[in-house]
């Protein structure tokens, strides 16, 4: 996989702990600071997703999750789809 342009920023909707996380700008270096249970861990996951949904293993990343129901947040109950927007720049 060639590296292309640097990602500029991010929407996340409805994954994991993150409800919503609009226009979020990325730098070169980016430092995730925050109380535990704020959601970092969740943040990075969201890119290991990607990553698996690139290499035709979401299915497989779901299961190792536990679920669908597990990846949206509060579970499919309350969130019904996962939105996310990627600007390159």
């Amino acid at each position: 996989m060639s590296i292309g342009k640097p990602i500029n920023y991010l929407t996340i909707k409805g994954f994991k702990s993150i409800k919503s996380l609009e226009q979020f700008k990325l730098n070169n270096l980016n430092v995730l600071i925050g109380a535990n249970g704020a959601g970092k861990s969740n943040f990075v996951s969201y890119f290991h997703m990607l990553r698996e949904m690139i290499d035709g293993r979401l299915q497989v990343w779901i299961s190792k999750q536990g679920s669908a129901d597990r990846i949206l947040n509060f579970g499919i109950k309350e969130t019904s789809e996962l939105e996310s927007l990627i600007k390159f720049g």
